[in-house]
């Protein structure tokens, strides 16, 4: 059982997480806007981080940069990944499926190494019915992308085998990197999880945004040039705007993972609550259809929330 305290933490990041998600998915999948955020965030936070005690003892510590290379390469190449996901694919199919790629990397790995404790019965329950909730999104967005893209491709090559093909590719893709970003996902989880308990929470992020920017910028200058001054030149505000919900959904987990007995599995499967949230948003202010595969996968995440709080 998640305390109440950590519970409310974690939907508050999701809410915020899920915000941001809205936001990107409204501009067409706009990843440089993304990236800008992450990188303002973490120039914000270096005050702070170097006023914090411990700051530079933390880099003599030896599993310091094992554990910072995870978390900062990971965010990293979840950025780029998702960036390339985005061009490739539908984002409603993408994002629940990388987000419950994450639970069951997480899952796995922390039971495999020990890490925060058995799960209980009920726990894995929860964490299986929250899965399947996720699943159902990404079969509800399949189903949609894959309609959407056949009238498309009709369109384009006509009644021939082509057609089919350049359809299953295109969503084959989709799947193989949303599965790339949710691994990216589970791993940083992992090592956030282990590093908090550590190390000063907010030097740890900070430092780990900052090298993840350093890989980052010269990534999308390079392969997403047109994008970036776009996103500097048109989205401005909205680039500003999204920055503290970037980083206050980020730092908030991170905080959770310092509760003591807390299982980062738990953490990554309420967390993924975004994807609920996103749904919702994205029917009431994208107009995304709506359909009972859909609130049915909602009304599984609920009750697998409610077995995580309650049980």
């Amino acid at each position: 059982m998640i305390p109440l305290a950590a519970f409310a933490c974690i939907l508050t990041a999701a809410c915020l997480h899920a915000s941001w998600n809205v936001v990107i998915r409204s501009m067409k999948g706009n990843t440089a806007v993304l990236v800008l955020a992450h990188c303002y965030g973490s120039l914000l936070l270096i005050p702070f981080a170097l006023s914090t005690p411990g700051f530079w003892e933390m880099f003599n510590h030896p599993d310091f940069w094992f554990l910072m290379t995870i978390s900062a390469g990971c965010q990293a190449f979840y950025n780029l990944l998702i960036a390339a996901a985005y061009v490739v694919g539908d984002v409603g199919l993408i994002y629940p499926l990388a987000r419950g790629t994450a639970i069951i990397l997480a899952t796995i790995i922390s039971q495999l190494i020990g890490l925060d404790g058995r799960l209980s019965i009920f726990e894995v329950s929860a964490i299986t019915l929250i899965i399947f909730g996720i699943a159902g999104l990404c079969f509800e967005s399949l189903n949609a992308t894959s309609r959407e893209e056949k009238g498309e491709i009709h369109r384009r090559v006509g009644e021939n085998e082509l057609g089919p093909r350049m359809l299953q590719n295109k969503v084959l893709m989709s799947m193989f990197m949303a599965v790339c970003v949710g691994t990216c996902t589970g791993s940083y989880s992992i090592a956030d999880s282990m590093s908090v308990k550590l190390f000063p929470m907010v030097p740890w992020y900070c430092v780990s945004s900052v090298l993840s920017s350093i890989i980052l910028i010269p990534c999308i200058l390079t392969f997403y040039y047109g994008k970036t001054v776009d996103a500097l030149t048109n989205h401005k505000l909205t680039t500003v705007l999204i920055t503290p919900p970037v980083i206050g959904a980020y730092m908030i987990i991170l905080y959770v993972f310092t509760f003591p007995g807390i299982n980062v599995a738990l953490v990554v499967s309420v967390r993924e609550f975004s994807v609920v949230i996103g749904a919702l948003l994205g029917v009431f202010f994208l107009k995304e259809p709506v359909s009972m595969v859909k609130f049915g996968s909602i009304f599984l995440m609920m009750v697998g929330m409610m077995i995580v709080k309650i049980l």
